[in-house]
């Protein structure tokens, strides 16, 4: 299908772009009618998240501030069409329309095309679905669910509470049907769900200082959802690929590391570990360990989903995202905002892992209070839940340690410690439950 093919209406797009920039203050009106993945052009849709980011952010929004945000970011500078570029093609925008006080109908324009182009693309994937060798049943099903979700209820829609019920009323009967330990997605460990009770829709902190295992925890979860089909987003930013997957496979193994790297495993060892390597590479898990903004972790989340179900997004660890603040405590607070709203927006469960303050160690009682997270107020505010470990490793040579998970906040349920705490292998880079007598 030719791009004239393709329904768009590149006039109606900047046209919206052009009342914005002439008046701001339509913006929110506009945004009750589009996201930025409704833009046909992808140079209209950079334009679009910019001046969210600004409204966000408590910014005026005109040619200044959106020429200064689009400076910082590499590739943006690259947002218009045909020969004009950069400058010229905003003040193009600003003359494209006489008023702005159309705008909302300039962007219900721009929707409908939106809504065409997503009915093209599942009546592909319906079309797939009829074809695959499957039941008649699951074909059916599926298609219902794809079709649902083109007029899904957008960010900024109203929901009756007559909907609302209808939706949740199969979950809550579930939840009354069954007697389970958990509810959402499970992290592997059986005192851990206890403790959190499972990985839902929310913004998670899991914090620690240095050493403590919070990287090895995170891993672990990843791997255990990605083992059940869900898919993962991993977003490393101290650990490049093989990294990772070294410690994928040795915890998976139980092998340890430090005699890999030398060549000392024995026969058994390198049996499990290749065996581990084999159940690794079928993971549906997706890395980046690149230095990366909060802009591009969301905008690559949002790629993945519209090709696999994406159910946990990690960041290990949320002090070293970048964005834009005058201090570390601005920046930090900034992300944390993009990232609770990336868990509600996405339906996601966004696994962040955060540090603590120094202060921690000086103490004579040393498990991490909410007080401790590192850089920003915003964390304690912005997160669903926050769990802190604290690992007694005794000697340093000593092969494993008793982690406690301490569940600090619980936007919506109990706090507290469950069990009697967690084994942390320290050789294979592993949780396990400990033992009850």
């Amino acid at each position: 299908m030719t791009d004239k093919m393709i329904p768009h209406n590149l006039e109606a797009e900047q046209a919206v772009l052009g009342s914005v920039l002439i008046n701001s203050g339509c913006l929110m009106e506009v945004r009750a009618e589009l996201q930025a993945s409704d833009f046909w052009y992808p140079g209209h849709r950079r334009l679009f998240g910019a001046m969210v980011k600004l409204q966000e952010a408590g910014e005026p929004v005109n040619l200044i501030t959106l020429m200064d945000l689009l400076a910082d970011r590499k590739g943006d500078e690259d947002y218009g069409v045909g020969d004009e570029r950069g400058s010229a093609y905003l003040a193009k925008l600003v003359g494209a329309v006489p008023t702005h006080i159309w705008a909302a109908s300039y962007a219900r324009v721009v929707r409908g095309d939106s809504v065409r182009r997503h009915l093209i693309e599942v009546a592909g994937k319906i079309a797939g679905h009829a074809y695959q060798d499957e039941t008649v049943e699951d074909a059916v099903n599926t298609s219902r669910d794809l079709l649902s979700k083109v007029a899904a209820p957008r960010e900024g829609d109203t929901v009756s509470m007559k909907d609302a019920v209808t939706e949740a009323y199969p979950y809550f009967q579930e939840c009354i049907a069954t007697q389970r330990v958990h509810y959402g997605m499970s992290t592997g460990l059986v005192d851990l769900d206890r403790i959190i009770g499972g990985l839902e829709a929310e913004y998670f902190l899991i914090a620690a200082r240095p050493s403590h295992g919070k990287s090895s925890l995170a891993i672990q979860i990843a791997a255990h959802v990605a083992g059940t089909g869900r898919g993962v987003a991993f977003f490393s930013l101290e650990m490049g690929p093989r990294q990772v997957v070294e410690r994928l496979a040795c915890a998976k193994a139980r092998v340890d590391s430090s005699k890999l790297k030398v060549g000392k495993l024995l026969p058994d060892e390198q049996a499990r570990f290749w065996n581990a390597m084999t159940w690794v590479q079928g993971l549906p898990i997706w890395w980046s360990y690149e230095g990366v903004s909060v802009h591009k972790i969301v905008a690559e989340v949002k790629r993945l989903q519209t090709q696999h179900d994406i159910g946990l997004v990690v960041i290990d660890y949320l002090q070293l995202v970048t964005a834009r603040g005058e201090n570390e405590n601005v920046r930090v607070g900034s992300v944390s905002r993009e990232l609770k709203l990336l868990s509600v927006g996405s339906d996601v469960c966004v696994l962040a892992l955060s540090q603590l303050n120094r202060a921690v160690e000086s103490r004579e009682n040393k498990v991490p209070m909410l007080a401790d997270l590192r850089a920003s107020g915003s964390l304690e505010q912005d997160a669903d839940k926050v769990l802190v470990l604290h690992t007694e490793m005794g000697k340093p040579s000593d092969a494993a340690g008793i982690t406690q998970m301490v569940l600090r906040k619980n936007r919506n349920g109990p706090t507290g410690t469950g069990g009697s705490g967690f084994v942390f292998l320290k050789a294979f880079a592993r949780f396990e439950d400990k033992a009850r007598p």
